[in-house]
């Protein structure tokens, strides 16, 4: 994605979340995000993806369960340990 896009997509944003701004008290309720800073949206972005490949990698190990791994041996009537909730 060009530069371009990239303001333009900023400026999307801080228009949609410029409203936080009519809450009361919306600095100390947003941990001091402010909706018309780019720094704001830089350190947002990086707590949204600290944790990405640990997400993947739980996401994945539920979709290998539920096609046919894990809970496809619970669904068999297998009543093994890993089964039970």
């Amino acid at each position: 994605m060009g530069l371009h896009r990239s303001n333009e997509n900023l400026e999307v944003a801080k228009r949609e979340n410029s409203v936080i701004e009519l809450e009361d008290d919306y600095s100390a309720k947003y941990q001091g995000f402010d909706p018309n800073s780019a720094e704001s949206y830089i350190i947002f972005e990086l707590n949204q993806s600290k944790h990405m490949e640990q997400s993947i990698d739980f996401a994945s190990y539920v979709q290998g369960g539920a096609s046919g791994g894990l809970l496809g041996a619970c669904q068999d009537g297998n009543a093994g340990s890993a089964c039970r909730t």
